[in-house]
């Protein structure tokens, strides 16, 4: 059995299901002289809790569901840190 995992672009939190990813993308249009909608690509994927902190969601989709936001992950001053402390330690 495959399982996909999504990461959202925004605040890289690792989506289990599907349908909790909503595609961004940036349309523009220009006006008087051309009418229709162009699209700038890429897209972007993000996460329930990203489109609801910026009011994206509209009330049909919106569910109280709280994760936790990753830890980031070590600089490379961290890194060092902790080898440095190994060696003293030992």
């Amino acid at each position: 059995m495959r399982k996909t995992t999504v990461t959202c672009d925004r605040c890289k939190f690792n989506i289990p299901e599907k349908d909790q990813v909503w595609q961004i993308k940036l349309a523009y249009q220009c006006y008087p002289t051309k009418p229709d909608v162009s699209h700038i690509q890429p897209k972007a994927e993000w996460c329930r809790k990203c489109m609801e902190e910026l009011g994206l969601l509209g009330d049909k989709y919106k569910v109280t569901v709280d994760h936790p936001v990753p830890p980031p992950e070590p600089t490379l001053e961290d890194i060092i840190r902790a080898i440095v402390r190994e060696e003293v330690d030992s």
